[in-house]
């Protein structure tokens, strides 16, 4: 609730005057250019520190993309090609460069090429905004407890702005989905999307609510709707405070089944936060974030060694499921030039994959892990696995590495291995793999990408209700079954972990731990305490005789209203 402000839209341009530069300055413009990449990076890695701090992972993680988009050699080496080609200031050749680079994307009829229009366009004017000597700020002036109207809005837009300050943002263009809504609601903003903005400009001045569970927006609420509004804030505040004091509180039903809840985690500083929120230790550490700090630590085991130990001393003793650096195309394209480009980082070749066809890599982060695991609890965690093969060949290299490393009197302590599984291939051998490791996660995110053909944007705006096809559904209780029968445990780890209206029933599935962003912890803790095993297991084994994601979600419908009368 707050007054509306309203933004312009942040495609539209300055104008730039066209300068020829004499051909013994081009040089000396590309070092300007370079600096503005520089300084561009700095602000990136700032804003970055700001929302680890707050425990905004997912906005981090969109973050992290831009950051290694600044080292595309579309912007670097292509770049400065084209300013020694045009010799025209940089501020018209960066414009002309990302203008037809933005065209070529727009013609992909695809809703992730879409949304990198979007995050190219925003990094275009980071760059752009340390080429110009002044330019402006268009959230400079927005007031206390403003409603943020706009046609569309950028992710560092949302990813900067204070929770304190912005109520809530409404946008013509975008959707759920869109990573400006994905950081909004990391950082606890309402975002209502797809709303004609143009419409509310008359209301310039006047109250504003903005609901982000049902997507209304009410202008000019009376004063019952007034007082409704203000009840369900305090409400809000209220159950905010309970989960606060519950923290501490064991992770266990009502009829005293235990369920660990542990922290997705991709950076030092969430490490030290995770405890305050209740995490039992780290299920999911993200070792390939560590690459936006520097480039190098891929490739210097030192670098990797010295930061890991640092993980294990704050981890104190906790157990800290490392998964190896799963590598991806999208999110990290400066990795691929620097290993061997016959083999891509798609689909096809990622994750363990990855890392298996560039041994070098691969023992470097093993060694670095090995060596510091006489400091914690090391659990190693292997991406996309498909199939038994990929599990065995890590094995003996883990081998082979422990027997270096113990004739070179390094202590080596014994480590747990666990897979990943995230796509139907693993799931149909989910028993043969579970043997030949210590436990499992279920990666439901590309799980349910893969099983249904689907984008991972329609995952994001169906949420929960992907996990609800039948399909889906029974394939995690496979894959629960497969390893429970050699006795090894099952993480759940993915966007369906934080919808507390599921968490009765995966733990009717069997699911023996939860794995989340820190700031999900406590209600999903609250939502593990309110349920009984009992009952979970027969609404578990009601949702596996549905032919029909909607017979699914009537009974999802059936759990709340039971929770309701209980």
């Amino acid at each position: 609730m707050g007054r509306p402000f309203f933004l312009g839209s942040f495609e539209e341009e300055e104008s730039d005057p066209e300068v020829s530069i004499p051909h013994e300055e081009v040089e000396n413009e590309i070092l300007r250019y370079r600096k503005a990449l520089t300084l561009s990076r700095e602000d990136l890695k700032q804003l970055q520190e700001k929302l680890e701090k707050e425990g905004s992972t997912d906005a981090r993680e969109i973050i992290d993309a831009h950051i290694q988009m600044l080292s595309d050699p579309l912007m670097t080496t292509h770049m400065e090609e084209m300013i020694r080609k045009m010799k025209q200031n940089t501020e018209v050749v960066f414009r002309s460069v990302m203008a037809d680079y933005q065209e070529k994307l727009s013609q992909v009829q695809d809703s992730l090429f879409q949304q990198r229009v979007i995050d190219v366009i925003d990094l275009s004017h980071r760059v752009l905004n340390h080429l110009r000597p002044k330019t402006r700020d268009r959230f400079a002036q927005i007031p206390q407890n403003a409603v943020i109207f706009a046609k569309e809005l950028a992710p560092s837009e949302t990813a900067e702005a204070q929770a304190s300050r912005v109520s809530a943002f409404v946008t013509q263009k975008g959707g759920g989905s869109s990573h400006a809504a994905l950081i909004a609601r990391s950082k606890g903003i309402p975002f209502v999307a797809s709303i004609d903005t143009q419409l509310f400009k008359s209301v310039q001045g006047e109250c504003v609510i903005v609901n982000g569970r049902t997507g209304d927006v009410i202008i000019n609420p009376t004063d019952k709707t007034l007082k409704e509004h203000r009840r369900l804030q305090l409400l809000l505040k209220k159950r905010t405070r309970q989960l606060d004091s519950e923290t501490l509180l064991p992770s266990q039903t009502l009829d005293g089944r235990s369920v660990p809840l542990y922290a997705n985690v991709g950076s030092v500083l969430e490490l030290e936060e995770m405890r305050a929120y209740g995490a039992q230790g780290v299920g999911l550490f993200r070792t390939e974030f560590l690459l936006s700090k520097e480039e190098e630590f891929l490739y210097l085991e030192e670098k990797q060694f010295s930061t890991y130990q640092e993980v294990f001393r704050i981890g104190q003793n906790l157990p800290l499921a490392m998964r190896l650096f799963d590598l991806d195309e999208e999110k990290f394209p400066t990795v691929l030039p620097l290993c061997d480009k016959r083999v891509g980082v798609r689909m096809g070749c990622r994750g363990i994959r990855f890392l298996l066809n560039h041994e070098e890599l691969f023992k470097r982060q093993l060694r670095a892990l090995l060596r510091a695991s006489a400091l914690g609890q090391l659990r190693l965690l292997l991406p996309f696995v498909s199939n038994v093969e990929e599990v065995r060949l890590t094995k003996k290299l883990i081998r082979n590495i422990e027997k270096e490393l113990k004739s070179q009197h390094v202590r080596v302590k014994r480590v747990l291995l666990g897979c990943m599984i995230e796509v139907p291939a693993a799931v149909m051998m989910a028993q043969e793999i579970a043997e030949e490791c210590d436990f499992l996660s279920l990666g439901t995110n590309d799980l349910i990408q893969y099983t249904l053909g689907i984008e991972r944007s329609q995952i994001e705006m169906n949420t929960p209700y992907s996990v609800l096809h039948p399909s889906v559904l029974r394939m995690i209780q496979r894959v629960i079954e497969s390893a429970h029968l050699v006795r090894k445990p099952v993480t759940l780890c993915g966007e369906i972990a934080t919808s507390t209206d599921l968490i009765p029933l995966l733990v009717g599935l069997g699911v023996d731990a939860f794995s989340c962003s820190i700031r999900y912890l406590p209600q999903v803790k609250r939502a593990v305490r309110q349920c009984t095993y009992r009952q979970a297991i027969a609404w578990a084994q009601a949702a596996l005789t549905c032919r029909t994601q909607k017979e699914s979600e009537k009974i999802l419908k059936k759990m709340g209203a039971f929770k309701r009368e209980g």
